[in-house]
């Protein structure tokens, strides 16, 4: 009798507390399977009012339990503010820096660790993601990387927004940035004079370059671009050598006017475009504009990266900002800031004005070859080393020029290549200047002589620098030139084999000005020069180690590069 009652008992709780553990799980199985929860949605009524109420039972049973199925991301499978890390951990270091004192030796080393603290995490931020992409190949489409993006500004004319993405071209020339950011921090550890200005110049430089590669709406990338203005003015005004203010003057005034042609076209493309954005995405799927409008804008944007890029005959401000800076700066300039404008034109010149960079090809055509030609010319003509660095530089602008003249995809994944390539091999032969400098008080060509006797991996590490500016094989540069020319080839043949020429006499007089400088008997006045320090070596070899390492695995990095030019590819009409 009473297990009878038991079982009654028993039975009724359960009719009481059915309707309410089915309205519990269902938002749980709606979370977990839309289509379960359409199908099986149950109907609660309200549950009978017993005639009495029942005592609630001595131990409740618990649910089984469940396991939820995660959907599978073939994605990156990243933090969403990755990129906006990336781009302002180096702000954050400067404001920190600001407040930090500088008196006292262990004050100025406080400061260094943060500077170089905030350079190295966006390094290995930049690295992981790029070979997170790598291990994913061309399974990771464009959409598929890294996107930060919301409305910034709404109430206007067109929307802008604060559009942050990363894909293939993207990641590549931020591990050239972070890289050679934290090379230069590296090089100026022992600096004491004006530390926490030089450092946070520095830092506030890197915010700017990082964000201009990653910004994707056009107005967040003019701002981006147009902040390296002030720092750079302050960094070659207050850190250069003889006529520091002239030099700082012009390239200050190049990077506004840069800025001002950007804004210029770009608000021309938004104006026009169906999209009321200035997201390069919506005006991609608007479609391209035509016209004269279209003409305008294209070379309103050509002319403003062409500044930056050291295209002839607008090349001149390089050249002395080369040689007044301090070497570390001039690496950044040579190495990051010149690439930057290369990326710019390749991603909005190209991604924009597809219609308008194919009509015009012959006209970059014949800016190439000049460029090449000048580089040639200014490279025998210099006298010393930071200024033949900068005309070798010139000349291999002239490459990517090329490809932009005569665009497809081979030829693109070659210049974005040869833009890493160039600025690892640019910012290394910087930073070989000023430890030569260092050492022999910037002495001119003509006094030099007879180095390798004592700093003979000082001499062996010119040597490769020269031979990863030349694009020798097993090196990034071999790879990058090899694309360029099996892409540019069948549609400017002699332009081709010209500017690939001209980029090899180039170098070879780099490689001739290491006899120069190395070789021969050795002077008195250098009889106690010192070979490479630890310090030296550790921001040399993380330059030559990417050099070697971007040759030796293009076969893995190409496939990534090209996932971000897919659309400018199908565009243009590319073969893929």
């Amino acid at each position: 009798m009473s297990a009878t009652l038991q079982t009654l008992w028993s039975a009724a709780t359960a009719a009481q507390q059915a309707p309410r553990l089915a309205a519990a799980f269902h938002p749980l199985i709606a979370a977990v399977s839309p289509s379960i929860s359409a199908a099986t949605a149950p109907v609660v009524a309200a549950p009978p009012t017993a005639a009495f109420s029942l005592p609630p039972p001595a131990a409740a049973r618990p649910a089984p339990a469940t396991t939820p199925t995660t959907p599978t991301n073939t994605g990156l499978d990243l933090p969403s503010v990755l990129l906006s890390t990336v781009v302002f951990i180096t702000t954050v270091a400067a404001l920190v820096i600001v407040f930090l004192p500088e008196r006292t030796a262990e004050q100025r080393s406080r400061i260094r660790s943060v500077a170089l603290f905030a350079a190295a995490a966006a390094l290995v931020l930049t690295l992981f993601t790029l070979l997170t992409a790598i291990s994913l190949g061309v399974a990771a489409t464009p959409d598929q990387l890294h996107e930060e993006n919301t409305t910034w500004i709404s109430h206007f004319a067109f929307a802008i927004h604060y559009h942050m993405s990363a894909d293939g071209v993207t990641l590549s020339l931020l591990v050239l940035s972070t890289l050679v950011f934290t090379s230069v921090f590296l090089a100026a550890w022992k600096r004491q004079q004006r530390l926490r200005l030089y450092c946070g110049l520095l830092l506030l430089l890197e915010t700017a370059v990082n964000g201009a590669l990653c910004a994707t709406d056009l107005v967040l990338f003019v701002m981006f671009f147009a902040m390296q203005a002030a720092p750079l003015f302050l960094l070659i005004r207050c850190f250069g050598g003889a006529g520091r203010e002239r030099t700082a003057t012009r390239a200050g005034v190049a990077v506004l006017i840069s800025g001002a042609l950007l804004l210029t076209g770009f608000l021309l493309v938004v104006v026009h475009s169906s999209a009321h954005s200035s997201d390069l995405t919506d005006l991609g799927n608007a479609g391209a504009l035509t016209g004269p409008v279209a003409a305008a804008g294209f070379w309103l944007v050509f002319t403003a990266f062409a500044i930056g890029f050291v295209i002839v005959p607008v090349h001149t401000w390089m050249l002395d900002t080369t040689a007044t800076a301090s070497s570390g700066v001039a690496a950044v300039v040579a190495g990051v800031l010149v690439r930057l404008s290369g990326y710019g034109m390749i991603r909005f010149a190209l991604g924009l004005f597809p219609a308008q960079a194919q009509r015009f090809g012959s006209a970059l055509m014949v800016l190439a070859v000049l460029s090449a030609l000048w580089g040639v010319l200014l490279t025998l003509a210099q006298t010393t080393l930071r200024r033949m660095v900068a005309a070798v530089s010139i000349g291999q602008m002239s490459l990517v020029l090329l490809a932009v003249a005569a665009p497809n995809s081979i030829s693109l994944d070659g210049a974005v290549l040869q833009l890493v390539a160039g600025g690892l091999s640019s910012a290394l032969l910087l930073l070989l200047c000023g430890a030569i400098e260092g050492r022999t008080r910037s002495a001119p060509l003509d006094r030099l002589g007879g180095l390798a006797a004592q700093a003979p991996r000082l001499g062996g590490f010119w040597i490769f620098a020269c031979l990863a500016a030349l694009g020798a094989p097993l090196l990034a540069g071999f790879s990058a030139e090899l694309m360029l020319f099996s892409g540019v080839f069948s549609v400017h043949p002699y332009a081709t084999v010209f500017v690939m020429a001209s980029t090899a006499v180039s170098t070879a007089a780099l490689i001739w000005s290491a006899q120069r400088v190395f070789l021969g008997p050795v002077r008195e006045e250098f009889a106690r020069v010192r070979d490479t320090t630890a310090l030296e070596l550790g921001y040399l070899w993380p330059l030559v180690i990417f050099l070697v390492a971007f040759g030796l695995l293009a076969g893995r990095v190409v496939p990534v590069i090209g996932t971000g030019l897919v659309r400018i590819a199908a565009s243009l009409g590319g073969t893929q």
